[in-house]
């Protein structure tokens, strides 16, 4: 009698009735990750999110709120900021427009893309960890969510401990502290200078790769399939609720920046 172990993953394509057998730890990340290698239109599954770190300004300190915030990579983080990563959005200098009246939020909602830049005002100076910082707009669901990046909080690769010998290919590209909000297991998200399956357009020359679909880019850097020198990679990421974004906007906490097209300047590793 043969013996069997469960549970058991087996998958059966649609045009295959032979099974495929899953043999990774029953994690849901790694899952995931195994349905989203196998399957052609399996990308919808990508939109994966799990949210250990949120953040809140509504708290009487202005302080962000961690739920498994880990003093060691807290305590790693670099103070200083590189101001010079956004350069020339949209070819223009001026300083970015500011934050709109409250009765001008609904048209602004509207035209709201991927591709702005929020500027913090001194108004979050006390708010942790979005003080000074310079956010790229990744994501804007109208009515549901607003995700982005933070440009300007560089870290360094050894936040992580323990990073095996494969990892250096990796540590040759730059990473930034990207914002409080991680999926379980699966920490970094990046963006990619060239077009990559299943990263989303931000601008031209700038594309986003969520949890999931950065930690196949990882592997295939890792296994050689490609370099790390179009990758910029972030520690987590932050979001807001769309009424939240815009409650924020309203109290001057962001400038928003007036035109979302141009280019970033890549920071160097």
């Amino acid at each position: 009698m043969q013996n069997e172990l469960y549970p058991e993953l087996l998958l059966y394509s649609a045009q295959n009735k032979s099974a495929i057998h899953y043999d990774g730890d029953m994690l849901v990340v790694s899952i995931i990750k195994f349905l989203v290698s196998q399957g052609r239109n399996s990308l919808y599954l990508s939109k994966y999110e799990g949210y250990l770190w949120k953040h809140s300004l509504n708290n009487s300190k202005k302080k962000a709120t961690a739920h498994d915030a880990s003093p060691f990579l807290t305590s790693k983080m670099n103070p200083h900021l590189n101001d010079s990563i956004v350069q020339n959005i949209g070819g223009n200098n001026h300083l970015p427009a500011e934050s709109p009246a409250p009765n001008n939020l609904h048209n602004k909602a509207h035209y709201i893309v991927p591709g702005y830049i929020l500027f913090a005002t001194d108004k979050l100076r006390e708010a942790i960890p979005f003080n000074n910082s310079t956010i790229l707009v990744t994501l804007v669901n109208e009515g549901q969510v607003l995700q982005g990046l933070i440009l300007n909080k560089p870290v360094m690769w050894d936040v992580f401990e323990n990073m095996d010998h494969d990892w250096e290919p990796i540590k040759q590209a730059p990473i930034s502290y990207g914002g409080p909000v991680r999926a379980q297991g699966l920490p970094l998200v990046s963006l990619a200078r060239k077009p990559r399956e299943g990263y989303t357009k931000v601008i031209h020359g700038v594309y986003f790769g969520n949890p999931v679909i950065t930690s196949i880019a990882i592997e295939a850097i890792k296994s050689g399939d490609r370099s790390c020198n179009d990758y910029w990679f972030f520690l987590g990421y932050a979001s807001w609720k769309w009424d939240q974004f815009f409650d924020e906007l309203a109290e001057g906490a962001w400038h928003l920046s007036d035109d979302p097209t141009g280019s970033l300047n890549w920071p160097n590793s």
